[in-house]
């Protein structure tokens, strides 16, 4: 026999008529089978490689036993090849029946090289049509068989169909009277115009006499209005209880089945008269429409508006040109449902005939063909890529028959192999005939491993052709399956990728060279998504740099990572990649993983690689550098400012030796004099020295007195560093430096009143007493001996307000000033002792306390006032 990979088929042949349900098969002029579906090889008991290269014929005589069948399909496959024309042909066969139709195939000749045969059962169809006609001989036989009468009349009242009980009933026997009219059967006449005029559905029970025979018979009698063929008429039975109850049950059962058959093809009925328009639809037709039954009246405008627009016009047109050549109407129409959904129909009727012989309607049905419709068109589409697929790729297309060990290679892989067509045995060795040493024991691994798992084949291999040359060749191939899942075959094709291995080995060169670059760089480079800021690599100084692995930043956008310290240079950078504007050394501060800020240099350039905007960053760490200079600057500022310190500290030690051998000059001056006169009293027997003591005594006090400021301001200054500060009433603290001060001298009247009640504040007693004391002597050294000193103490909002008076000269607001300056004093401070510390201290003491300290001046009063913050509560201390 003859195989089809000997004929060099293409395996789409076997895939187009595998998607048909029916029997398909290809044969040559002799009946010779060339290629046949699944569904033939099940018809005839075989399986599909039996079938191939057999006679269909013999395989006629041997499944049906029917040689006269066998020699009737010769002939009519030799009429096709002659007259080349579609021959359909319904063959009884034992208790079923064949639909055969036989299409030429022509080659691009135009030349007839095979046909194309189709083998449907229609036994269904058939014997449904066989027991329609049953049926309907059956009713008539009823009709003919009923005890009783059955007669219809039109509206003037002649009788349109009888049985022969009726014509025995109303005519009597033996009579030949054709033209019957109600007046001939007057019991009934009345029942009849009733349904005539009111439409009502009439039950009786009539008592009539045949005439001629003297019989009296009991009808009972069932009376309808019906309308046919627009004419309106009166169908009327009469026959005893239990016969019409017997016709009922049998009227059911015939209606059920006739339902049944219906529901079961998922079809509809209709009727359509060509002449008047008038259509009837079952209900399944409404739903086939999308309608609800029965919503509007049927018409054929009805049924034309249904119609999708792109196919009324030739839905019509092929109505119309059935209806005026009186053929069977066979059209496929889409049609839109209210729900917008668009569904297929196919609609096929007969043209019934009147006793004229012209056409009275078409009776027909409807049926869904939605799935049918998508199938083909996704065939149609699977077809046509897979033709622009192979094209395209120029590919060639191989099959492995699993039960068979049999390959067929189209002439496109034989080519690939370097080999003429059939030029080997075509089993399964044939896939290494010229496969590359290296490559054959992992290729038939490859493939035997697949086929064992029945899965996806999918190799690379080289092949050697015979001139020496080395080719590449991809080979991909899918399992198929018979109806009970069992692997079968393979089918897939071989294409030739040498080129694209070249370029694949040429580019990973390129991209070991370009990586090594990458990743030993000693800048920190990395690859950005410009459009999305996604970081797409970055080398090993680049993670160095900012402390992270490639698992952490790989893919992630680089504004998430949190990389930037000042968002401004963010936003900046940001608008550079929007605008594509190239940065070059822009210094920027970077906040590392751990959270350390450094200084980089940064720089951009952009590429595009495979059709992606993409991001070069370079960045330099000058973070070092930076650290230096700003080493260096602030060393430099550091001994400028002490140098600075250090000029005014001289100034300010000039200004205080100058004044401390002032006022050390001048006691120690008071003291020696002094010393001298007791010396010469004592020699000249005179032992009274009061006053001369009283010199030497305030004269030491006054070296007391410096010495003191000069330890307190060094006092103060220390302070500066480390303060301890408490809260405290500081009512008690200004009353006891007020006791102190009265107690040194007793003779200076001192006027004090307090306000302050529980005031507490925050700060250091030492201090604060230091600070009023300070104020109440500087009161005391410029007053008059005898002059009162005034203490006021009160709470104003949040602060506490100490004001100290005593009598003195006016002073200018521009010499009250200098008073708190360090080691300045007034103009009238010539006999009296100090250091020009005094007010200086003070108002350094206040300004710790976040207070202030204010000097005013009248024609004989100085003021000194205090301001200091309190605070509501009492808390425990705590350090500053």
């Amino acid at each position: 026999m003859t195989h089809p990979a000997d004929n060099q088929s293409d395996t789409t042949d076997f895939a187009l008529l595998e998607s048909f349900a029916e029997a398909v098969f290809l044969i040559d002029m002799k009946g010779c089978i060339l290629n046949a579906n699944s569904s033939f090889a099940t018809e005839f008991g075989k399986c599909r490689n039996e079938c191939i290269g057999a006679d269909i014929h013999d395989l006629i005589v041997t499944r049906f036993n029917s040689p006269a069948l066998a020699e009737k399909f010769r002939t009519k496959i030799e009429s096709v090849f002659y007259s080349g024309k579609r021959a359909v042909s319904e063959e009884q066969i034992n208790d079923t029946y064949r639909k055969i139709t036989i299409n030429p195939v022509l080659s691009p000749e135009k030349e007839i090289e095979r046909l194309l045969v189709i083998i449907e059962d229609i036994s269904e169809q058939r014997h449904t049509d066989i027991q329609c006609k049953k049926e309907h001989s059956l009713k008539n036989a009823v009709l003919d068989m009923m005890p009783g009468c059955a007669a219809a009349l039109d509206a003037e009242g002649r009788l349109l169909v009888w049985n022969q009980f009726a014509r025995k009933l109303i005519l009597g026997k033996g009579t030949n009277k054709k033209n019957v009219s109600a007046d001939d059967f007057f019991p009934v006449k009345e029942i009849f115009l009733d349904i005539l005029n009111t439409g009502k559905e009439n039950n009786s029970e009539v008592k009539m006499s045949p005439p001629g025979t003297g019989e009296e018979l009991w009808i009972a009698t069932r009376g309808k209005r019906i309308t046919i063929n627009g004419q309106q008429c009166v169908v009327a039975v009469g026959i005893d209880i239990t016969e019409q109850k017997q016709a009922e049950k049998e009227t059911e059962k015939s209606r059920t089945r006739l339902t049944m058959a219906l529901e079961a093809a998922k079809a509809g009925v209709w009727e359509w008269n060509p002449k008047t328009g008038e259509s009837i639809w079952s209900d399944e037709i409404w739903a086939l429409y999308g309608l609800e039954p029965c919503c509007k009246k049927t018409s054929f405008e009805l049924f034309a508006s249904s119609i999708h627009p792109d196919d009324r016009k030739s839905t019509l047109e092929t109505l119309q040109a059935a209806a005026e050549n009186e053929t069977d109407l066979n059209t496929e129409y889409r049609v839109c449902h209210p729900n917008g959904s668009v569904h297929w129909l196919m609609s096929r009727g007969k043209p019934l005939f009147d006793s004229k012989g012209k056409i009275e309607r078409y009776l027909g049905t409807i049926i869904d063909i939605t799935e049918r419709k998508k199938m083909e068109q996704a065939l149609a589409e699977s077809k046509k890529r897979f033709t622009f697929a192979l094209e395209a790729t120029n590919a060639g297309v191989w099959e492995w028959d699993l039960k068979a060990d049999n390959v067929f290679w189209s002439n496109r892989i034989w080519a690939l192999y370097g080999l003429e067509p059939d030029s080997l045995p075509t089993d399964h060795k044939l896939c290494q005939s010229t496969v590359h040493r290296a490559d054959k024991d992992k290729t038939f691994q490859a493939v035997m491993s697949a086929a064992s798992k029945e899965i996806e084949i999918n190799v690379e291999y080289r092949v050697c052709h015979p001139d020496g040359s080395i080719r590449w060749l991809a080979c991909r191939g899918m399992p198929l399956t018979d109806a009970d899942h069992n692997l079968t075959c393979y089918i897939g094709t071989v294409m030739d990728i040498t080129e694209r291995k070249a370029l694949d080995t040429s580019l990973k060169e390129n991209e070991l060279r370009f990586r090594s670059i990458f990743d030993h760089a000693p800048l920190a480079i990395s690859i950005e998504d410009v459009e999305t800021g996604t970081l797409i690599d970055a080398n090993t100084s680049w993670l160095s740099l900012l402390g992270y692995s490639e698992e952490e930043v790989i893919d992630k956008p680089v504004s998430h990572l949190g990389v930037y310290a000042d968002i401004s240079e963010s936003e900046y950078i940001s608008a550079a990649f929007e605008k594509r504007e190239k940065i070059s050394n822009k210094p920027v501060v970077l906040r590392k993983r751990n959270g350390e800020m450094i200084n980089v240099l940064y720089s951009s350039e952009f590429i595009t690689l495979n059709e992606q905007a993409l991001a070069l960053v370079m960045m330099t760490d000058v973070t070092l550098q930076k650290t230096q200079q700003q080493n260096i600057n602030q060393l430099e500022k550091a001994v400028a400012d002490r140098t600075k310190q250090l000029q005014e500290e001289v100034k300010r030690l000039q200004r205080f030796l100058s004044m401390i051998s002032h006022e050390y000059r001048t006691p120690l001056a008071i003291v020696r004099t002094n010393l001298d006169l007791v010396t010469m009293k004592n020699k000249m027997g005179d032992f009274s020295n009061k006053e001369e003591f009283f010199k030497i005594n305030r004269a030491i006090n006054r070296l007391v007195e410096v010495l003191e400021e000069s330890i307190q301001e060094s006092r103060i200054s220390e302070s500066h560093k480390k303060s301890t500060l408490t809260q405290f009433q500081i009512a008690p603290v200004i009353t006891s430096q007020v006791e102190v001060f009265r107690n040194m001298w007793l003779e200076r009247p001192v006027k004090y009143s307090e306000c302050l009640n529980r005031c507490v504040m925050i700060g250091e007693q030492s201090q604060i007493k230091f600070a009023i004391f300070n104020l109440l002597d500087n009161a005391r050294k410029y007053s008059p001996k005898d002059s009162t000193i005034e203490i006021e103490c009160c709470s104003e909002a949040s602060d506490a307000v100490i004001k100290i008076r005593n009598q003195g000269n006016r002073v200018s607001p521009n010499e009250v000033e200098k008073f708190f300056e360090k080691y300045q004093r007034g103009r009238n401070s010539v006999n009296t002792a100090g250091a020009g510390l005094g007010l200086w201290l003070v108002r350094n003491i206040v300004d710790q306390h976040h207070g202030s300290v204010t000097l005013s001046t009248s024609d004989s009063e100085i003021e000194a006032t205090v301001r200091l913050p309190l605070v509501k509560t009492i808390a425990p201390s705590y350090e500053q």
